[in-house]
């Protein structure tokens, strides 16, 4: 209780909801996640809403997302080394 109740408080200090921020994008990227594993799992032989072409993209993208991320990784290692 005592911390919801710190929680609260610091939402009435912050009307612009700039605390709700992080929180809201965490759980929406965690939302599309499991979207997208859910989308990859599909069965091959099962009829189902969602193309081959579809899965494909979905594929193609998280690799992008993968290969761009461990990129990231390494330029950040990188810029930190340089501090």
């Amino acid at each position: 209780n005592k911390i919801l109740g710190s929680e609260l408080q610091s939402l009435r200090n912050d009307p612009s909801g700039k605390i709700l921020y992080e929180p809201l994008c965490e759980v929406s990227w965690r939302v599309v996640g499991h979207v997208l594993s859910g989308i990859l799992e599909l069965e091959e032989g099962v009829d189902h809403p969602v193309s081959k072409e579809a899965v494909g993209q979905v594929k193609m993208l998280l690799n992008t997302n993968i290969a761009l991320s461990k990129k990231f990784n390494e330029m950040r290692r990188a810029y930190l080394r340089e501090l």
